[in-house]
């Protein structure tokens, strides 16, 4: 089984990917929590899914949200360029 590293760091600036806008209009958050490891997946006949499962604590305006799933975050670049095209 392979390692897979947290894609974020504490003080990134990332995108809530919140489809439902359930947290927040517009989801600017930053990321306030070095990445805790809280799940390894180790059915090895399933590769569909990400081996290592990361949360994080966010700041999304003045409301903290705590053990947001990596997946459900994005970095803040690729929404700059979304608004540029």
């Amino acid at each position: 089984m392979k390692s897979e590293e947290p894609k974020f760091k504490k003080g990134d600036l990332v995108v809530l990917q919140d489809p439902d806008e359930l947290m927040s209009p517009g989801g600017l958050s930053i990321v306030v929590s070095d990445p805790v490891l809280i799940f390894v997946n180790d059915w090895e006949s399933n590769t569909e899914f990400p081996v290592e499962f990361w949360v994080y604590d966010i700041y999304v305006g003045d409301q903290l949200f705590k053990e947001v799933p990596e997946q459900m975050l994005r970095r803040l670049k690729n929404e700059i360029k979304t608004k540029n095209t």
